[in-house]
């Protein structure tokens, strides 16, 4: 994340690699002995390397758009911290609402479109009385309908009074009620916290208990707290999705399927930044639906391509 990424750049002390050879000869970079310097020490050079990098990092990632604000709502690693990713760089509190709200409100219609999918399919049983997730929905601490909920105050809501009810045809009202109990999943989705030290002992079986709980939590001033290093570290949260989270949220983990799954450009220089300070065309920095569409049409054809291939190669050399 950005504002990860900038914290780091901004330190007053650095964990700089040591130049000496490795002792180990087994040792990688996560190993490897370091010494620790301040800014101070560093010389100008080194100076203007922090300056650079952390404008390439600002050009590079300018803001949280609403997708990226989506993809952390569907993490359950990072849900719980939205807000905090939300304040990136220095914004008035009034945008860091927007960023949020607007990411929520994408997610909700997303998902509020996959909902009525998969129950019209049958995927999703509907059998529950509808009034129950009616009343949820218009609840006041509901996180899409009251402003209160994302956590800032807004002056301009404050003269908002009730909203005005009109009367609604009969397709309008099933719609209504498919909307409640898609907002009320999305209510319980997000108050999910699951006990990820259980996840990362069953994906990680050779790692002890005592090192992943080391390194998957932080003693605050306030208490306990998941690491999110850690936990991007040790948990795949697809894995997750796959034997936990999609049998109990389908319509939340197809989505994550959609959003998370979307894989960053194998180019090398393009992963963080290119050498020269040049990202190269936006189309190689992101696989989006049709160039993912493609792809996997070409792997899937592959045998009959290459087929192809050899058939046109002979038809050439016969002329």
């Amino acid at each position: 994340f950005r504002r990860l990424a900038e914290n780091k750049l901004k330190a007053f002390k650095f964990d700089r690699m040591a130049i000496e050879a490795p002792g180990a000869k087994d040792a990688n970079e996560a190993t490897h002995r370091r010494v620790v310097r301040t800014q101070d020490q560093f010389s100008e050079a080194g100076k203007t390397c922090l300056r650079r990098t952390l404008l390439q990092l600002q050009a590079r990632f300018p803001k949280v758009t609403k997708e990226a604000m989506a993809c952390v709502l569907l993490d359950p690693r990072t849900k719980s911290s939205a807000k905090k990713i939300a304040a990136v760089g220095d914004i008035p509190r009034k945008e860091e609402k927007a960023i949020y709200k607007n990411g929520l409100d994408f997610l909700r219609e997303e998902h509020r479109h996959v909902f009525a999918q998969l129950a019209k399919s049958g995927k999703i049983s509907l059998s529950q009385q509808s009034s129950q997730c009616s009343l949820l929905s218009q609840e006041s601490n509901s996180p899409f309908s009251s402003p209160a909920s994302t956590g800032w105050d807004d002056e301009d809501e404050l003269l908002l009074g009730a909203p005005i009810r009109a009367s609604k045809t009969r397709d309008e009202v099933k719609e209504t009620e498919l909307n409640a109990r898609a907002d009320a999943v999305m209510m319980e989705w997000l108050d999910l916290e699951p006990e990820w030290l259980q996840v990362a002992q069953h994906q990680n079986p050779d790692i002890p208990k005592e090192e992943l709980s080391k390194e998957m939590s932080i003693d605050s001033h306030n208490g306990m707290y998941w690491a999110l290093l850690g936990l991007y570290k040790y948990i795949d949260v697809l894995k997750w999705f796959s034997e936990v989270g999609e049998q109990q949220f389908p319509s939340i983990a197809l989505l994550a399927r959609i959003h998370l799954g979307k894989i960053s450009s194998s180019a090398y220089q393009e992963r963080v930044f290119s050498t020269g300070g040049i990202v190269m065309g936006p189309l190689r920095t992101r696989t989006d639906g049709r160039r993912a569409e493609r792809q996997l049409l070409l792997r899937h054809n592959r045998d009959e391509l290459v087929k192809m291939k050899q058939d046109a190669r002979k038809a050439t050399s016969q002329k």
